[in-house]
């Protein structure tokens, strides 16, 4: 990934000098503060999105006292659930936990607010990237990836 990194660094050092703007990346999604690209709230991602695009998630914030059985009470097939840094990338901090003494211990462990999710078990994954120019009416699907763990 270092190797994949490097590169795209290089890339985006290109892009920075001409384009005149090291954010320029931020314009690629303009609802979201840094275009998703690092450092977003996937909460506040979710939040821009129709319902029914994403899974029930609930933010849990490590500053307030949390009543996590009374969270639990939310998802109806209780577990298993995933748990997920609320700001990250790549899969890291991302759990699936099967009872709630797996969940206590991320949440002790955790050092920023995570988003809990139902399990959602399909057998594969998948990352469509759409891309629509603002002056178009419509846009294109330019990316789909199958994602293997």
């Amino acid at each position: 990934m270092q190797i994949v990194y490097f590169f795209t660094g290089l890339y985006w050092i290109f892009w920075a000098i001409r384009l005149r703007s090291i954010s320029f990346y931020k314009y690629a999604n303009p609802a979201i503060p840094n275009g998703g690209l690092f450092g977003d709230s996937k909460f506040g991602i979710y939040s821009i999105l129709p319902n029914e695009c994403c899974p029930q998630t609930i933010l849990v914030s490590i500053h307030q006292s949390v009543d996590l059985e009374r969270i639990l009470m939310k998802f109806p097939n209780g577990f298993p659930l995933v748990l997920k840094p609320d700001v990250g990338c790549r899969g890291i901090g991302v759990q699936k936990v099967d009872d709630m003494e797996q969940w206590r211990a991320y949440h002790i462990k955790s050092k920023q607010d995570y988003l809990v999710q139902q399990w959602i078990a399909w057998p594969k994954e998948l990352s469509l990237f759409y891309c629509r120019f603002p002056n178009a009416s419509k846009g294109k699907i330019v990316s789909l990836t199958l994602k293997e763990f």
